[in-house]
């Protein structure tokens, strides 16, 4: 867990030195007082909560002071549904079904009106080890489109488009690590070249 978020900003104090910054939530771990000159402390639950969920966005992150906590399970409910479902449920904001959880995560398929809601929640209880019923992002939103679907329902192949979409990321991945120029590009208005990832 984050406790306290250590960054320089782009703005530079009146000694010509950037800013240090150390934010931490409301009630954080560190003193007012003994905190050096050079550091601009923030204690406030918005600023961490936004620098946390953007981490870079606010400055050059240089440190970040974690707690542990103790171990648990993570147990992981998969959801295929159409948009319209997913945008009511996220409406409910957090008394509803999805923003209650420990995490989660929605995924929009551009292809169909289809969207895969991932919660997740704490447990003490191992799972049975079954991953047959948690297929990867990619392989459920293949399983989505309609094309797919057809041959799918003839064949079980499930585990094949699991497989292939761990191969065919892992082969993506190690590609663009060598060759990093690669990556689609585009000119904006401006004439600046924009990467888009």
């Amino acid at each position: 867990m984050i406790c306290s978020v250590h960054l320089v900003s782009a703005t530079f104090g009146v000694n010509g030195l950037p800013i240090q910054y150390r934010i931490e939530p409301s009630n954080g771990i560190s003193d007012h007082k003994k905190q050096p000159s050079s550091v601009v402390l923030i204690q406030d639950d918005e600023t961490f909560n936004a620098v946390v969920t953007g981490l870079g966005a606010f400055g050059v992150i240089y440190a970040v002071t974690i707690t542990t906590v103790p171990f648990y399970w993570i147990r992981q409910l998969r959801q295929m549904v159409d948009w319209p479902t997913a945008k009511q449920l996220l409406q409910q904001g957090p008394d509803g079904d999805i923003l209650k959880y420990h995490n989660a995560e929605v995924w929009f398929n551009p292809y169909t009106s289809k969207t895969l809601i991932t919660r997740r929640e704490k447990t003490t209880q191992p799972g049975d080890g079954k991953t047959d019923s948690n297929p990867g992002i990619f392989a459920t939103l293949l399983m989505a489109l309609p094309a797919l679907r057809a041959v799918t329902d003839i064949f079980d192949w499930t585990n094949v488009v699991e497989d292939v979409s761990k191969d065919l990321g892992n082969t993506l991945a190690a590609f663009l690590m060598h060759f990093p120029l690669l990556l689609p590009t585009a000119s904006d208005p401006m004439g600046k070249t924009v990467i888009h990832c």
